[in-house]
């Protein structure tokens, strides 16, 4: 059992409530995720199962950059979108910092 600290109000049953509403957060972040994505993909036309394999071929891990970067800005961490993809963070991270180095590229090449 864990004691309660004093002047601070913290009790086990508001410990327990805040795992509780936290499991309820996880739950509808990766529900929303899952509903973004599917819209995102179906807007760009790409096809979720080529995205979702763990194809480095250079055809597939690019049409993931653009993906990734429209989740984050629509607010996801990271975190959520390598849980989408099944992948880490830092892969997440490395797809838009390269999506970016190649639009900075582009628009270096057009000027």
């Amino acid at each position: 059992m864990i004691p309660t600290v004093p002047h601070h109000g913290i009790t086990p049953e508001l410990i327990e409530q805040a795992k509780a509403e936290l499991a309820l957060t996880q739950k509808y972040v990766a529900c929303s995720i899952e509903n973004d994505l599917s819209i995102l993909l179906c807007e760009m036309g790409l096809n979720r199962q080529d995205l979702m394999k763990k194809s480095r071929k250079r055809s597939i891990s690019h049409q993931r950059w653009p993906v990734f970067a429209a989740l984050r800005r629509m607010g996801y961490t990271y975190e959520d979108i390598g849980d989408a993809f099944n992948v880490g963070h830092t892969t997440i991270l490395h797809g838009i910092q390269k999506l970016e180095q190649l639009k900075a590229e582009a628009q270096g090449v057009e000027s």
